[in-house]
């Protein structure tokens, strides 16, 4: 039962910060304990072998390469973000976001914010004190689209988020009509190697599991390719998913999902004619198209730059 509070009035079981930060000015060493409420206990990782940890952890795939160009960490996520502002990066992010062969046309923040060592809030703020277009624009991407993706995800059953069950009606109907359809089967191994034969996807799949990035750009168009590949909607779903989870370094959070089930329809609408093979009225993003604006032997071999000067931080 709620307890009754009076006007201006602490609630009963609130601890008293003021007292905890009373002692913490009196005894330094008080800021490095945990606080005598804190129904858990928490870990110093600062004191312990971090690969140890990692090893230990269930649920981690460890076939999954470490990516050594990108450390974790506040302090490497908000050098990376101060580096993309003096750049010019928001100014000019109306312009350079869709080039995927410019790898600093976007600010890189995505794992950083997923895994929360930058608060999204900070990035807000300063993109809206830059008050440029292109600063605009990166607002738009970031607050509305962002949002939307956690409101979308928050307000599903945990378990329907990755299902064919959370697009809109139209689209579940027009995958159901086409579920039949013919299709040229990739294996899953071929998958996850970029090993299918279609230049423009390998380079794509190549990326994201050497750089544990792909450019949202060319996610829209290799989120789209599972359909033909795969038995089912359900499979080319699920695959598309894994994939992007499995090497992804922004993998399993809403954005994600919004980006990979946009794929399949969400927050679009019908595109196409209703009697189109496979996707019917889904809207396509045919790799052939792409590959001309994107040539798959330089996106493939595009480099990243190394931040290993910048060591990894637990926070």
């Amino acid at each position: 039962r709620l307890k009754r509070v009076g006007p201006g009035g602490p609630y009963p079981d609130a601890p008293d910060l003021r007292a905890l930060a009373a002692g913490a000015d009196a005894d330094p060493r008080a800021r490095t304990q945990p606080p005598p409420w804190l129904a858990w206990t928490p870990r110093d990782l600062l004191q312990e072998d971090l690969a140890d940890v990692v090893a230990g952890i269930r649920g981690i795939d460890h076939s999954v390469r470490a990516v050594e160009h990108m450390p974790g960490g506040s302090r490497a996520g908000y050098t990376r973000w101060d580096a993309f502002r003096q750049a010019g990066g928001l100014r000019e992010y109306g312009a350079r976001r869709n080039n995927a062969m410019d790898r600093n046309g976007v600010s890189r923040l995505s794992a950083y914010n997923r895994w929360g060592m930058v608060s999204p809030f900070k990035i807000a703020a300063d993109a809206l004190a830059d008050r440029s277009s292109g600063a605009r624009k990166f607002l738009d991407e970031f607050l509305v689209w962002r949002e939307l993706c956690y409101t979308f995800c928050a307000h599903r059953e945990p378990r329907q988020v990755g299902t064919l069950a959370a697009l809109p009606r139209w689209a579940q109907d027009t995958l159901e009509m086409h579920k039949q359809d013919q299709r040229q089967i990739k294996s899953n191994d071929e998958l996850e190697k970029g090993k299918t034969g279609d230049s423009f996807w390998d380079a794509a799949q190549r990326q994201l599991v050497s750089t544990g990035e792909l450019h949202n750009n060319v996610r829209m168009t290799w989120g789209k390719a599972f359909l033909p590949w795969t038995r089912s909607p359900e499979e080319a779903l699920s695959q598309a998913l894994h994939n992007n989870h499995k090497f992804a370094l922004d993998g399993c959070d809403p954005c994600s999902y919004g980006g990979v089930l946009w794929c399949f329809g969400l927050f679009d609408g019908p595109k196409g004619a209703s009697g189109t093979p496979i996707f019917g009225s889904i809207r396509q993003r045919p790799t052939s198209s792409h590959a001309r604006r994107l040539p798959p032997e330089k996106y493939c071999a595009l480099p990243v730059e190394s931040m290993t000067d910048m060591p990894a931080q637990v926070i």
